[in-house]
């Protein structure tokens, strides 16, 4: 059988587009605001400050999902993507070498599924929690969470 250097070409040529198509799913959006009726919304909270955002399109854990609202994050040097340390720089006090101690300020995680009125302390750090669509996400500094999530149950 005589493979033609066309047919080589088609080929390579077929597993590039599939690459470039498996290699950049689609790129999730976010905005500000609480999510409506589609997408999770992602709540940041602290020094009387809160800053809602919508990320439709998304799949991935809790980590991207605080990157992919806009929001920068880092974790400590042991746990850099295991332990949320620092969200848009706070808390400034805390230099995140290592996991803050029980007397430093340091963010708490809490969590909404579509169809809760609380919030609940999630029981999964950020890099093994995966959000649904319709749930909430919760990261206060300090403090306990107030208000209740806006959850939905999306179709």
């Amino acid at each position: 059988m005589r493979i033609t250097k066309y047919a080589i070409f088609a080929v390579i040529a077929l597993i590039a587009i599939g690459y470039l198509f498996a290699a950049h799913p689609a790129k999730a959006t976010a905005y500000q605001g609480t999510c409506k009726s589609t997408g999770v919304s992602v709540v940041v909270a602290f020094d009387s400050k809160t800053m809602n955002r919508c990320v439709v399109g998304f799949s991935g854990n809790s980590w991207d999902i605080i990157k992919a609202a806009g929001f920068a994050v880092s974790g400590t040097n042991d746990y850099p993507t295991g332990f949320v340390c620092h969200i848009n720089g706070e808390p400034a006090a805390e230099d995140c070498k290592k996991v803050p101690s029980a007397d430093q300020a340091k963010w708490s995680f809490f969590v909404a599924a579509p169809t809760d009125t609380e919030w609940r302390y999630s029981l999964q750090g950020a890099a093994n929690h995966v959000p649904e669509c319709g749930s909430a996400e919760l990261w206060t500094l300090g403090s306990k969470p107030t208000g209740k999530p806006r959850t939905f149950v999306c179709h």
